[in-house]
């Protein structure tokens, strides 16, 4: 019954059941319930983690007063 409602908490789906005719206690209820994911890191905290062993990289074109252009490719370490 989690399933189809994921917002329903134990007293609700104890009510249902009694509905159903099943008589189940609510911390029985609770027992039995799959319990939601546990969310993943942040970005912030995974940034910090990684901070030393990332890099960033960026590849542009600049037009020159000559109106030649100018290929950069920058690189930067984040240590």
């Amino acid at each position: 019954m989690t399933t189809p409602g994921p917002l329903w908490g134990a007293p609700h789906i104890q009510k249902e059941l009694a509905l159903a005719g099943h008589v189940v206690g609510q911390t029985a209820v609770e027992k039995y319930m799959i319990r939601a994911p546990k969310p993943s890191d942040t970005w912030s905290s995974f940034i910090q983690r990684h901070m030393d062993v990332s890099a960033a990289c960026d590849f542009f074109v600049v037009p020159t007063l000559t109106f030649k252009r100018l290929f950069c490719f920058i690189v930067l370490s984040h240590d």
